[in-house]
């Protein structure tokens, strides 16, 4: 069964977590969809559904939502990512 069959609609897939997570970090739409290899038209897409499953309207609370999950899931993920972008090599 693939992805796409066995997905929960109530979740987010997995190419909306990475727009998520990039989104957090600050990406631009252009940054996204060359950084993912789509077209600026399917990140707006993706975008859009993303806004309309969460309930948010704009960028920066999509952000604050990924960064500030109750579970932390999401949110560490960010943290991890950065602290590798920085060169940071200590892991908490």
């Amino acid at each position: 069964m693939s992805d796409r069959q066995s997905h929960d609609p109530k979740s987010p897939t997995g190419r909306q977590r990475q727009i998520m997570l990039l989104v957090a970090q600050g990406f631009s739409n252009k940054q996204l969809a060359r950084k993912l290899c789509i077209s600026e038209g399917t990140v707006k897409v993706h975008l859009h559904n993303i806004f309309e499953h969460l309930g948010v309207h704009k960028r920066t609370a999509l952000a604050a939502l990924v960064l500030t999950q109750a579970n932390g899931q999401i949110g560490s993920v960010i943290v991890k990512a950065s602290r590798r972008k920085n060169g940071s090599s200590t892991a908490k």
